[in-house]
């Protein structure tokens, strides 16, 4: 219980320093050093609020302990404060700096059908040259219409 109490203290004066730096004029000279204070503060926000009601609820215990009348509510009591010592330990594990960052996710269509088997592998494993040269070489040739003249295509200039 004494480490929990100064594990909450820490929390209290980190708290309090951080919400005084982050009304210090000087710092919003570097816009950096600002959004860093900011997000520091919000995350010890969720951390202090814990904090605070760990220390109500510690109280509550102690009192219910020596009154004989709330001696019925000491394992709800129980039960709050370690639930909270808990929350507490988990809002306090430092987060990954890189989960502060952007992320772009690209999500392509699936090729083929999947009865195809081995064929839609070696589409998909098959250099993009080739199916770039194919493609090329198959908008550029001209197709034959059913009279057996050539058919217009999009590179020959018809709209």
């Amino acid at each position: 219980m004494a480490a929990m109490q100064d594990l909450v203290e820490e929390v209290e004066r980190s708290f309090a320093e951080t919400q005084e730096r982050l009304s210090d004029p000087s710092v919003y000279n570097d816009h950096r050093e600002a959004a860093e204070v900011g997000r520091r503060l919000k995350e010890l926000e969720a951390a202090h609020r814990l904090a605070t009601e760990w220390l109500e609820a510690s109280s509550d215990l102690e009192a219910a302990r020596g009154d004989g009348d709330l001696r019925e509510l000491v394992p709800e009591l129980e039960e709050r404060v370690d639930r909270l010592e808990q929350d507490l330990k988990l809002a306090l594990v430092e987060s990954d700096p890189a989960d502060r960052k952007d992320v772009i996710a690209e999500i392509r269509q699936a090729s083929g059908v999947a009865s195809s088997g081995s064929n839609s592998v070696r589409a998909r494993t098959r250099p993009a040259a080739s199916r770039a040269s194919a493609s090329r070489s198959r908008a550029t040739a001209p197709t034959r219409s059913s009279s057996g003249r050539a058919a217009p295509t999009a590179s020959s200039g018809c709209r």
